[in-house]
């Protein structure tokens, strides 16, 4: 059975948990299951001489208050009863009749949590003076008093703007962020920087869903959906962690740090895959999860904090991470409200803010260097000595062989139209017209070097791309250094297959073989060498940079030489 390499587990989970949350999100919003009615047909001042009762309660874990209170005389038109609850049930009487109600419906739902919501009763002048009663009831154990008010409904807005705007603001901006940055990812010219880009922004999405749906204001300008609006929250606070961290080893470079990071997001992964299993079949609700979430986030936290401190490697970017998670904590814990824990949303916005503006920096300066690339890829390719050899040889055998001339001008145009083209193409090509044009190569070579040139064509599996001039610089360097160098004739082969999601070209010649380390150095050598192994450099920079595809070049015990370029077939 074959190993699965540990980055490819640690980026299953990470999708997995993605599609996971979706489902669930998806199922919460089709099946509304709380049941909240409004049972009078008329709409908040603070409330006096309130009269409060308490109760066991059997159902819940909580227990049951009873608030009982007489409206003043002079209710004004537009008032409302608005009361503010925290995990909890209401009901709301009027003179001995039910008039609204916040309650578990029956049958089969996500979760038992009410979560957070205001609810507003209209408020008709025929009430004023009767006896209201309001019935809450805990779903914890720990009670958090309601907020009951009686105040008109766009006065309740804007008392909830006043001490949430800034905290709204900032949750919409990293969520429309969040948005722009997996959008621009397609857009972005370098395919190996998308998944960084995509990571920073489902963690801007996650952190500021969990942050807005967590506001006052959010549940009451989606009061339908407000027990999905909790449960979004709750759920995308749970993805932060695993998001984080793949954003971590995503960053990072050395193979012993990513290890220890995909083990980090292997483990968080799983352990969030778990909560949400336990919630969706009602063993327990996310709720009650946080203490032990919050020791997850702390442990796995500090493990790459200290190796990659250790390392110092990229202890820049996760030491505010652990510092705005640690605030926030601790605002938490303090308050028992994450309503102020503003830091970690706070953190998220300015890295987004400062992570685009260096990679797009980045990305146009790899663009640049993709377009001298290509530039100088094709100079390299149309060699005033080749193209003189090619047309003094057109020359003569327009004397000696007139048919052989005019296939030989023919293929040379072919190949020279091919090289021009592919210095526009930006994204990869197919593998097909790469053949088609080192097929034009090969074809003046060997009327050039009649009988002394070779080619063996395996290549059946022909489905993939790869970048503009990747075959041709290979071909034309066993030809350089096979033919007329003691070995005739010389024999290049060129075979493709696939294997484990990626196409493999092979290119094998029987050649004199070839010096790797010479194309590193090739850069500050003048000469006609020099030429081709710049040559290869560049095609192997280009693979990476453009696909994250790989170039090695081996020598056969046989004799000879092997260029094995690999591709990934998922750009």
């Amino acid at each position: 059975m074959k190993k699965i390499p540990l980055e490819k587990i640690a980026e299953i989970c990470f999708r997995s948990m993605l599609l996971i949350f979706l489902l669930l999100l998806a199922g919460i919003y089709i099946n509304r299951d709380l049941n909240e009615k409004d049972y009078s047909s008329g709409e908040i001042d603070y409330l006096e001489d309130i009269n409060v009762q308490r109760y066991a309660v059997k159902d819940y874990k909580g227990i049951r208050r009873v608030y009982n209170f007489v409206p003043k005389e002079d209710l004004s038109g537009g008032t409302s009863l608005c009361i503010h609850l925290r995990h909890q049930f209401a009901r709301v009487y009027v003179s001995g009749k039910l008039i609204a109600s916040v309650e578990e419906s029956e049958g089969l739902h996500f979760g038992r949590d009410p979560g957070n919501r205001w609810i507003t009763v209209p408020l008709t002048k025929d009430l004023s003076g009767k006896l209201m009663r309001v019935e809450v009831i805990s779903f914890y154990s720990g009670y958090k008093e309601p907020e009951i008010l009686i105040i008109h409904r766009d006065q309740l807005i804007t008392r909830i703007l006043d001490r949430e705007l800034a905290a709204s603001l900032m949750s919409i901006f990293a969520i429309i962020g969040g948005i722009f940055l997996l959008i621009d990812a397609a857009a972005l010219p370098v395919r190996n920087m998308r998944p960084v880009i995509i990571t920073i922004g489902l963690l801007s999405l996650e952190i500021g869903i969990w942050k807005f749906c967590g506001l006052e204001i959010a549940q009451i300008l989606l009061y339908k959906y407000t027990k999905g609006l909790y449960y979004t929250g709750i759920m995308s606070a749970f993805m932060v962690p695993g998001s984080a961290l793949t954003l971590l080893n995503y960053s990072i470079s050395g193979k012993h740090s990513k290890a220890v990071i995909q083990w980090c997001v292997v483990i968080s992964e799983i352990l969030t895959g778990m909560a949400f299993a336990l919630q969706m079949f009602q063993v327990i609700e996310l709720h009650s999860l946080i203490i032990p979430f919050l020791a997850e986030c702390a442990v796995l936290i500090a493990v790459a904090f200290t190796y990659l401190v250790l390392l110092k490697e990229h202890a820049f970017m996760i030491l505010p991470f652990a510092a705005a998670c640690a605030a926030d904590i601790a605002v938490f814990m303090i308050t028992g409200s994450s309503r102020y824990s503003m830091f970690v949303l706070a953190w998220i916005i300015i890295f987004s803010v400062v992570s685009l503006s260096r990679l797009i920096r980045e990305s146009i300066r790899k663009d640049d260097e993709l377009r001298e690339s290509r530039i100088t890829a094709l100079m390299n390719q149309i060699r005033p000595h080749f193209v003189h050899n090619t047309l003094t040889s057109v020359y003569y055998l327009c004397e000696t062989d007139p048919s052989l001339a005019q296939e030989v001008l023919l293929n040379f145009t072919k190949y020279l139209q091919g090289n021009f083209r592919s210095i526009s193409k930006k994204e990869p090509v197919p593998f097909s017209d790469e053949l088609e044009q080192v097929q034009a190569y090969i074809a003046v070579e060997q009327a050039r070097f009649s009988g002394e040139l070779e080619i063996e064509y395996d290549t059946g599996y022909t489905g993939f791309r790869l970048p503009a001039l990747t075959l041709q610089p290979i071909v034309e360097n066993s030809v350089k250094h096979g033919v007329g160098k003691g070995i005739s004739p010389e024999k290049i082969i060129i075979r493709t297959r696939k294997e484990d999601g990626c196409a493999v070209i092979s290119v094998l010649d029987n050649g004199p073989g070839f010096d790797p380390s010479a194309m590193e150095s090739a850069g500050s050598r003048e000469t006609r060498e020099g030429e081709y192994h710049t040559g290869l450099r560049n095609v192997r920079d280009r693979l990476e940079l453009m696909c994250g595809g790989k170039l090695e070049i081996k020598n056969r015990p046989e004799g000879g030489c092997e260029v094995v370029v690999t591709v990934p077939e998922k750009q």
